[in-house]
């Protein structure tokens, strides 16, 4: 049976084709998370942020920074604080 989204992950580890597609393309990601369901607002969002911060790390800093919030930045003329 297919599911509707992509593994990242296996475990705690970003996947290595995924780690290739972010290198090759890193201004084509935006990190967000959705949390559709009450039991994703409290605990499992701190366990999603803290897994994207390790996986982030990883990463060259430029990489990390446009997929983390440099796009979005980008793309919504945010303002950084």
């Amino acid at each position: 049976m297919r599911q509707s989204w992509t593994n990242l992950f296996d475990g705690e580890r970003l996947l290595p084709r995924w780690i290739e597609v972010f290198l090759e393309n890193p201004n084509c990601f935006v990190l967000a998370f959705d949390n559709v369901w009450p039991e994703n607002w409290d605990y499992q969002y701190l366990g999603q942020a803290a897994l994207w911060r390790k996986a982030l790390a990883k990463l060259p800093p430029g990489a990390a920074h446009a997929i983390g919030h440099g796009n979005a930045e980008r793309l919504w003329n945010l303002t950084p604080r």
